[in-house]
């Protein structure tokens, strides 16, 4: 006898359930971050600072009279505490409003790939329903039919 005709063919391999399949998990890239100097809070805080000093260190000097630097510096105080203000407000409406619009981007990218993944298990499932290898009570439990 040959080596042929002693071959026991093997059992058919039961194959395992398959898991199910997991949602895909998006890595959030990190923000670029700005030197000091190109910030908005560092121009504020430079020109609210420097400017009314200056004022104040021509009117030590005697280089401008002290009753015009008092009321120069009172006015520009005020115009710029009132600039500085109107430009907090923009800053603020704006990153708010990316905010806002980032968290719509987020929520929409999650419907849509929970529903790429609800769709890619109901087919995986039909499949194994129609070749045999799950019955519907295992469809019915995975899907609380």
């Amino acid at each position: 006898m040959s080596k042929k005709e002693l071959a026991i063919p093997a059992e058919p391999a039961t194959p395992a359930e398959p898991a199910t399949p997991a949602l895909p998990s998006l890595p959030a890239e990190p923000e670029p971050t700005k030197p000091g100097y190109e910030t908005s809070e560092f121009w504020i805080t430079l020109v609210s600072t420097i400017v009314p000093n200056l004022i104040t260190l021509l009117a030590i000097f005697k280089v401008v009279p002290t009753e015009i630097a008092s009321t120069l510096a009172t006015a520009l105080v005020a115009v710029i505490g009132g600039v500085i203000t109107i430009i907090v407000a923009i800053k603020y409406i704006k990153s708010r409003t990316e905010v806002k619009m980032k968290s719509l981007e987020l929520q929409a990218s999650a419907r849509y790939h929970k529903h790429d993944v609800e769709a890619a298990r109901a087919q995986l499932y039909l499949q194994l329903f129609t070749n045999g290898i799950i019955d519907k009570e295992k469809i019915r439990k995975e899907f609380k039919i």
